[in-house]
């Protein structure tokens, strides 16, 4: 589970609601393993990052905390702030799906819809955290693309109408999960066609987010 690696994280006390310990299932479909992080306490692996930030929020002394988000991220930081007994403000688009709005809305968080597209929320959020701070690129941007780099890994796009069918195939193979999660199987797929993945080799795909949530 998450706090097995404790050691290795910056908290010394924990918010926690029992995260982690999400179950490993065979996919014998895909002819790989499925990792169900939608099995976390608010439906999305989300709460891995929420439980150690408040955590860490906790232990620092803050009281309120602010969050840009397109749903998850927003339902996890206001579900763990609840359980810190921290006041919450998340930033959404403004056609944020309904179930997610109700998830961080019922958690007591205050929610400022934003106008535009995605950016528009992140740059919403900081700016009331400092004026004048812009966000030019996604957060981590480079870390991630060197981190494929240094691991010897890979990038695909996969299109619409691949997700779409990889998520009716994990519905009726009993895996209820929310729409982006398909396109990781499908990634999984293209790669394997390509050659890159062979297919006898152990493969692990996270499900990040239930169904139930959208």
């Amino acid at each position: 589970g998450l706090w097995t690696f404790d050691s290795a994280l910056p908290v010394d006390r924990r918010v926690t609601l029992g995260e982690g310990w999400t179950p490993l299932v065979d996919a014998p479909d895909w002819n790989a393993a499925f990792k169900l992080e939608s099995l976390f306490p608010t439906g999305s692996f989300k709460d891995r990052g929420a439980a150690v930030m408040l955590s860490l929020a906790d232990a620092l002394g803050v009281d309120r905390v602010l969050e840009d988000s397109s749903g998850n991220a927003g339902a996890a930081v206001a579900t763990y702030a609840a359980r810190a007994g921290i006041d919450a403000e998340i930033y959404v688009p403004a056609d944020v799906k309904a179930a997610k709005l109700r998830a961080i809305e019922r958690a007591g968080a205050d929610v400022v819809r934003v106008e535009g597209d995605r950016q528009a929320v992140t740059d919403a959020c900081v700016d009331a955290v400092a004026d004048g701070i812009q966000i030019t690129a996604p957060a981590r941007r480079g870390q991630i693309l060197d981190a494929i780099e240094d691991s010897g890994g890979d990038a695909v796009a996969v299109d619409e109408a691949a997700t779409e069918r990889h998520l009716e195939r994990l519905h009726r193979s009993g895996f209820y999960t929310e729409p982006t999660c398909a396109v990781a199987p499908a990634a999984l797929e293209t790669l394997r066609e390509a050659g890159d993945i062979g297919q006898e080799e152990n493969v692990v795909v996270p499900l990040t987010g239930s169904g139930l949530k959208t």
